[in-house]
């Protein structure tokens, strides 16, 4: 359990190392010593975006009362500059779900 924390691209740093201490509480000494032996990332692995937890959670709840959403959509060029698709306009979608795929999320 804690790898996958460890390991989830939209938990923040601060985020991932509370939970784990959380979680150490739950346990004996012995046992929370044991976890100190946990997965090694690169730094750059996780997501500084400490707002996905919540947009995730929005999307579920869109996704739960059958409501359309509205959102942007962009990527980094090579120059490192962001970009809008869809000449900067506005994408509105009715989802139907969200997938987890190799520590990323889907909107389906």
């Amino acid at each position: 359990m804690i790898d996958v924390i460890s390991s989830a691209k939209f938990i923040t740093k601060v985020e991932t190392e509370r939970i784990i201490e959380r979680l150490k509480r739950l346990l004996s000494i012995y046992q929370a010593d044991q976890l100190e032996n946990r997965i090694l990332l690169v730094e750059h692995s996780k997501s500084e975006n400490k707002y996905v937890k919540f947009i995730i959670s929005d999307l579920h709840e869109a996704i739960s009362n059958h409501e359309i959403v509205e959102f942007r959509y962009g990527r980094y060029t090579i120059n490192k500059e962001f970009v809008l698709s869809n000449q900067g306009k506005a994408y509105q979608v009715k989802p139907y779900g969200q997938v987890w795929n190799n520590d990323y999320y889907y909107l389906i």
